[in-house]
């Protein structure tokens, strides 16, 4: 999701606004979404700045906030019951890098506990589609 071109601060935004237009295109009322969060950063479009985690997160809640009042506005605000985020990072990380996602996610679920995935928090380790295994840690 975040190679090449969406790894850069108005790309990614209008990569959300699109997904979710296709979401709505599709009739599909709620969706989960699993990026790679390994990727720690993307560029602003002035390549001088990095948006981290959290303004990822920022820029997901803002797309979602538009699409929802834009719905509202045409009476039709039950389309679209919006979606939530699972975090994701390849099963290949050592254990330091693990360490750092699983602290990244937890902060983030405490940020956006309405955005990141579930009651408890959602840990994915990205495996070959046919094996992939979830983490799920109790919160504290």
């Amino acid at each position: 999701m975040l190679k090449g071109l969406f790894g850069y601060e108005s790309a990614f935004r209008r990569y959300v606004g699109e997904a979710i237009q296709s979401f709505l295109d599709d009739n599909v009322m709620y969706a989960e979404v699993r990026p790679n969060f390994f990727d720690k950063f993307i560029m602003t479009d002035n390549g001088m700045g990095k948006l981290n985690h959290f303004d990822w997160m920022t820029i997901i809640q803002e797309e979602i906030a538009s699409k929802m009042k834009q719905l509202a506005e045409r009476g039709r605000g039950e389309d679209f019951r919006g979606f939530k985020v699972i975090y994701c990072a390849p099963r290949s990380i050592g254990k330091k890098d693990m360490k750092w996602c699983l602290d990244d996610c937890m902060a983030l679920k405490r940020k956006f506990p309405d955005l990141i995935c579930g009651s408890l928090l959602w840990f994915f380790f990205l495996f070959p589609f046919s094996s992939s295994r979830l983490i799920v840690i109790k919160q504290g």
